[in-house]
């Protein structure tokens, strides 16, 4: 697991990193898709966009995939988690998505697989094991979607603030009169 922190922080991009930040700023509408063991990443992902007040959905299931990505615009944004790259529903959602004008941003471990040739920006998840469905791949899928989501809340700045004060004052009502 350190080890695929490491390397994936050593393929880090800065570059392709501000663009997906500003490319999802600028999004009207986000759909984040995982499946199998990618999928848990793309819930989190979700819950930490949802959290700053972006419009975003999540989709686990192939069949739904296509049907949202159908729906999309050039002014949305799919982001799509494989770490193989090669998930069949994952490609065909992207390539729909690519028909449509959809930017698509791409959290893989493969940079040449068909997934990473259909998208626009590529953030390298890296794991050197035989087996891409290990601890180590989803601890470091979760490091870019950390980064992420915090990049992105420092971007939307009091926004994101603001946003979150409002979910946790739905849960605890008066909180933030008490401090």
């Amino acid at each position: 697991s350190k080890l695929a922190l490491e390397e994936t922080l050593l393929a880090f991009d800065k570059k392709v990193f501000h663009a997906v930040i500003e490319a999802v700023v600028k999004s009207e509408r986000i759909l984040i898709i995982g499946s199998g063991t990618s999928g848990p990443i793309a819930q989190d992902l979700y819950n930490r966009l949802f959290r700053l007040g972006l419009f975003c959905r999540v989709e686990t299931d192939g069949i739904l995939q296509v049907m949202q990505t159908s729906l999309m615009s050039k002014n949305d944004i799919l982001i799509a988690i494989s770490q193989s790259g090669e998930t069949e529903s994952i490609i065909r959602t992207a390539g729909i998505a690519g028909k449509g004008g959809v930017r698509i941003v791409t959290i893989t471990g493969a940079r040449l697989s068909a997934l990473a040739r259909l998208s626009d920006h590529i953030l390298l998840s890296v794991c050197h094991e035989p087996n891409m469905e290990t601890m180590s791949a989803r601890i470091a899928q979760h490091a870019i979607v950390h980064a992420l989501s915090l990049a992105l809340s420092r971007e939307m700045g009091d926004i994101a603030k603001i946003n979150e004060e409002k979910i946790w004052d739905a849960f605890y009502p008066n909180s933030q009169a008490e401090q």
